[in-house]
């Protein structure tokens, strides 16, 4: 009788201090376990290590690995340690301390001295632009072209390596934001976007302001090694694909 082909179906956990990968090979009956040292600012990094040495104990290439599931706490630890990288906030004019008075939710409502966490996003990074769509979504002042690649520019002077972007009303009508975006990305492409009504679509400014800068802190200071890390993860899934085509 015939054995049945490896096929290895990978789970991933990145914490701050260890990756840890758990492999099953159900076809076979059989699980493998690696656990090598977290690699932060480039996580991938020790992802592929990991699966590397699952396939070295399992005795087969990269192509038998048909699935791979991860989480990672990164993003978490990077937000309470205010760690991650130089961020900029592009708002409408007159908005830019929502971040700063938040919806007055006091997590101790008796406690008169409490003291609220710092934005993420400093006041001096923070932006205000001129334009406005009112809350029916319909566009009241148009979009201040220059004052947008002013901002951008002097966030690049800044060291700012990622801008979210959150203006007024977005949720019902995304189009200036999505052209402020595509100017910047035009005249500034280094710069790594994030649009508040891509990331939370929904009304009340500081839930949709904050989640996009909680989106884009953590994980900004990835950007500059992307490119290297696509080249790796293509080498692993092109062996992978090129194996199967032969077998």
């Amino acid at each position: 009788m015939t054995a049945p082909k490896v096929a290895l179906e990978v789970g991933v956990d990145v914490g701050g201090t260890f990756t840890d990968l758990v492999a099953v090979d159900a076809a076979r009956g059989r699980f493998y376990r690696a656990k090598v040292l977290t690699s932060p600012e480039d996580p991938l990094a020790a992802i592929l290590e990991g699966i590397m040495q699952i396939t070295r104990q399992a005795s087969c290439g990269p192509e038998a690995v048909n699935r791979i599931v991860h989480g990672t706490t990164l993003v978490g630890n990077s937000l309470i340690q205010r760690t991650g990288v130089s961020m900029g906030l592009l708002t409408t004019r007159g908005h830019r301390d929502t971040l700063e008075m938040g919806n007055e939710f006091r997590y101790d409502l008796y406690d008169l001295t409490i003291q609220r966490a710092e934005p993420l996003v400093p006041r001096y990074r923070r932006i205000g632009i001129t334009e406005r769509i009112d809350a029916e979504g319909t566009v009241v002042l148009a979009l201040a072209e220059e004052e947008v690649l002013a901002a951008a520019a002097g966030f690049l002077d800044a060291g700012v390596e990622t801008v979210a972007i959150g203006f007024l009303h977005s949720f019902r009508n995304p189009t200036h934001e999505r052209q402020a975006a595509a100017i910047i990305a035009q005249r500034f492409p280094d710069l790594s976007l994030t649009l508040s009504s891509d990331v939370a679509p929904e009304i009340r400014e500081y839930e949709r302001f904050s989640t996009a800068v909680a989106r884009d802190r953590p994980v900004g200071s990835f950007w500059p090694r992307a490119s290297r890390r696509r080249r790796v993860s293509n080498r692993l899934w092109r062996s992978i694909w090129e194996a199967r085509q032969r077998s």
